[in-house]
């Protein structure tokens, strides 16, 4: 065999032609003619020469027979094997684990995608007959191509190769993947006659589908059990899909790889190759959600494989400018397929849809923005209250993010519908981008509204006043959407985060909580950072807050300077009082002060206040007058629950002794004739939880009956198995069980940090089987959040914390002062077990006299 890809490429054809022929001559016919129908494709049109057999340089066409084609089989499968070595079936078994069969569903939805892609008004214009028919012929070079490639991974091509072994590897990858393929012709002769374009759609759906699957199959690291996985075996896979991706878009491939595999690129319009590539984005989409659908554990291949023809079509311009109108089309189609009425589920996963849209830079000017937001809407709500897998949930709910910010539907959609659902899953970062898509968003309409006045775009403004949002009601929306998302990380006590999200948008609305964020952040670090005597962290938080108020100062000016420091707005956990102090500057060093002090490191506490000008001086009778008056001040344990504040629980054998202690004194207290429990036919419990913002999920877990409390280790508990089996058949029953009622306070952050609490895995045996069992918790639908409920019985308190409530309801505040310390330290102090205690008490009798307050119509 010559060198060079044209020569090789030829031979494989025919070495495609002749095996087919010796494996299916019964079923097999040939056809010289130009007349096309639905079950004939093309193997060559010119003159070929391969082992000194001349052939026709009329167009030859091979007939398949229909009943073969249909799920039934070729003569060639029901010969006997008996005589096939032991080596010829494991090589066999291991080709066709390479080519799963693909369902009937996708092969179906594939093709109404194309149907509707190609005969759709607007595709009348941006698509030709040849078109089509040419991407067909650029799929089906790539599945040749890539089937050469799979080869040549353990076998180099030069002259010495058996040309007949390689060929023989083309036509296996074909036959077994007769089933989906519906054959017709897809290439370019001198008399093209009549093409049926449904046949031409049914074979650029099979491809397509077929093409999208040889892709994962270079990505899946698991079909390479030789190597394992590495860095460097991680690199080849990158570049074998980088390759793939090149090739499909007619663009010269690079690898080592590469160099060895003959190609014979064809010459069609760019155009084509984009349309290829947007049917291959379409057949991932489809192949990502069914696999996720069927397999909890996803390998993320066509996640993988959508990357690389991003990464590639990025670097593609004149295919991304010619392939924008043809995108859009494929896009439009596959969105408003992607959610299936019947069965209530998504069809198409939206990651690898919102890859396609950023390939091609597609915006609102190319996508309806009510396509957009019906999709997003029909996503968010369904996270919410579908019983889907988690893993599901959240995969549906990044990726309906992920494209409402690329499209940006904000004059449809207002952001402020999304940023709950981004918060419940903790996509922070989803989140802030809503923000900054909505924010620029709002700028280009505001931009075109102005010139819309000037008489300058008559479009845009018949445009702009049919739709929902404003110019102005979309900034007002943006600005809206960034307050929320800094409250919600603030009521999460997540700090440090609301501080980078006000800092980071602080242009787009994070000004009215900047200097907020950056007191608490602070103050949450000082506590934690003065008990591991790190003083000079404590002086960086101290400027940084300074620096944070001379930037509202400056960019601002003194006057409105209150306006930014607005208590209206302040959330309750503030370490020394409910609103953000009116001067941030000078409380942050104060209390600083008061943490040395109560470290015991009086040193540090005089060298700040000299370092800053403050008058200090170390008095005991003061600090213990001060000391009392606090206890006055704030709820007290002693004042409300018998004995001493519980130590905390670190083994299995102590959480189910005080879990059954808990269980019969909620007995006791709801079969009382007064109880609110006892009307309801419920067993109530209160529960909170501490963590710290740096370490993964819960440190803490507190359950509260009337007069038992647990504070439960839970890293402790979760690091075992013992402890796990203890926790999913105590705290995981309760949370999920019907006949419990578990309250919390503003708990749905409680509730995401105990499942994300990382813990050893369970396994069992069963039926014979060992089985690995999931999280200690199951569910949460027990858990009854009581600051809504607080909001309904008085308005006054809609937006309070606990502390506030607590004064309404029990004639006292919480104190906070231990809420910023560190929770994953050990051991707690009894101050820190002491706080925790009440915080999750105070929530069960708070609920109880609200529901008391509604069952008597009066005031309590």
């Amino acid at each position: 065999m010559q060198k060079g890809s044209k020569t090789f490429s030829r031979a494989a054809s025919i070495g495609l032609l002749s095996a087919i022929l010796r494996l299916h001559r019964p079923a097999w016919s040939f056809s010289l003619s130009g007349a096309f129908d639905s079950n004939t494709f093309i193997l060559g049109g010119h003159h070929r020469q391969y082992k000194n057999r001349q052939f026709s340089p009329a167009p030859l066409l091979l007939t398949y027979s229909t009943d073969i084609a249909t799920n039934g089989s070729s003569p060639a499968d029901n010969m006997s094997t008996s005589g096939s070595t032991a080596a010829d079936q494991s090589k066999s078994a291991d080709q066709s684990s390479l080519t799963s069969p693909i369902s009937d569903e996708l092969s179906k939805l594939m093709l109404e995608v194309i149907s509707s892609a190609c005969d759709g008004v607007n595709a009348k214009t941006a698509l030709s007959g040849e078109i089509r028919n040419d991407a067909c012929r650029v799929l089906r070079q790539f599945i040749i191509q890539q089937s050469i490639s799979k080869i040549n991974t353990t076998t180099s091509i030069g002259e010495n190769t058996n040309a007949e072994l390689i060929d023989n590897k083309c036509d296996d990858f074909f036959l077994q993947n007769r089933g989906m393929i519906s054959e017709c012709t897809i290439t370019s002769t001198e008399d093209h006659g009549t093409i049926d374009a449904n046949h031409v759609y049914s074979t650029m759906s099979s491809y397509a589908l077929i093409a999208a699957k040889r892709m994962c199959q270079i990505a899946d690291a698991k079909n390479n059990e030789q190597e394992k996985r590495s860095r460097k075996n991680n690199k080849r896979t990158w570049e074998a899909l980088q390759n793939a991706a090149g090739t499909l878009q007619n663009i010269p491939v690079k690898g080592k790889i590469a160099t060895k595999i003959a190609t014979n690129a064809i010459e069609v319009p760019v155009e084509s190759n984009a349309l290829a590539v947007c049917m291959v984005f379409g057949a991932l989409s489809l192949l990502q959600r069914q696999q996720s659908q069927h397999n909890s554990e996803d390998n993320g291949s066509a996640k993988a494989a959508a990357s690389a023809l991003s990464s590639t079509i990025s670097r593609n311009v004149p295919l991304r400018q010619a392939g924008q109108p043809l995108s859009s089309l494929v896009l439009r189609s596959c969105v408003d397929r992607a959610f299936c009425d019947k069965q209530e589920l998504f069809c198409f996963d939206l990651n690898i849809l919102n890859h396609l849209a950023k390939s091609f830079q597609l915006t609102d000017k190319f996508i309806e923005p009510r396509v957009i937001a019906h999709i997003v809407r029909k996503a968010v709500p369904t996270l919410q209250t579908n019983d889907e897998r988690e893993d599901l949930v959240k995969q549906t709910t990044a990726g309906a993010f992920a494209l409402s910010c690329q499209l940006r539907p904000w004059s449809i959609l207002s952001p402020i519908e999304l940023i709950d659902a981004a918060t419940t899953f903790d996509f922070y970062h989803s989140a802030e981008e809503i923000c900054r898509s909505a924010h620029k968003a709002a700028n280009y309409a505001e931009a075109a509204t102005l010139r819309s006045s000037e008489g300058n775009d008559q479009d845009d403004k018949k445009d702009g006043d049919s739709l929902p949002f404003s110019a102005l009601e979309q900034q007002k929306n943006a600005r809206c959407a960034v307050e929320k998302l800094i409250d919600t990380a603030m009521e999460g006590r997540m700090y440090r985060r609301a501080d980078a999200l006000a800092t980071s948008l602080y242009s787009m609305g994070g000004q009215s909580r900047y200097v907020k964020a950056r007191y608490f952040h602070a103050c949450d670090t000082i506590a934690k950072v003065v008990s591991k005597r790190q003083f000079p962290i404590v002086d960086r938080q101290i400027e940084r807050v300074d620096k944070a108020v001379a930037k509202v100062e400056h960019s601002k000016g003194t006057e409105e300077k209150t306006a930014f420091l607005d208590p209206t707005i302040a959330i309750d956990p503030s370490p020394s009082s409910i609103a953000l102090p009116s001067s941030p500057e000078l409380e942050i060093r104060k209390f600083a002060i008061e943490k040395f002090e109560e470290a015991g490191e009086i040193s540090a506490a005089q060298r700040l206040a000299s370092l800053h000008g403050m008058e200090y001086v170390y008095d005991e009778e003061t600090i213990l007058l001060a000391a009392k008056l606090r206890r006055e001040k704030f709820l007290q344990y002693k004042d409300l629950l018998p004995g001493e504040v519980p130590p905390l629980i670190t083994q299995s054998h102590e959480l189910i002794s005080a879990f059954d202690r808990l269980v019969q004194d909620e007995k006791v207290s709801s079969s009382s004739p007064s109880s609110v429990a006892n009307k309801h036919q419920e067993k109530q419990i209160g529960f909170d939880a501490e963590w710290d913002e740096e370490t993964q999920g819960a440190a803490l877990l507190q359950l509260a009956s009337s007069e038992t409390i647990l504070l439960i280790d839970i890293p402790a508990l979760s690091s075992t198995e013992d402890g796990v089996n203890a926790l999913r058949e105590t705290v995981g029953k309760i949370l999920d069980g019907p006949e419990w009622t578990v309250i919390g306070f503003a708990c749905r952050q409680d509730v995401s940090r105990l499942r994300a609490s990382p813990c050893v895995q369970v396994h069992q045996q069963e039926k014979g089987q060992q089985q690995q069992q999931q999280h200690w918790i199951a569910g949460a639908s027990s858990v009854v959040d009581v600051q809504p409920l607080v909001g309904n019985a008085e308005p006054t308190l809609r937006k309070t914390g606990l502390s506030r409530a607590c004064e309404h309801y029990l004639g006292k505040p919480l104190d906070k002062s231990e809420q910023c310390s560190l929770w994953s330290g050990r051991p707690l102090s009894d101050r820190q077990r002491t706080y925790a205690a009440l915080d999750a008490w105070v929530c069960l009798d708070i609920y109880r006299k609200v529901l008391r307050l509604e069952a008597n119509g009066s005031e309590i």
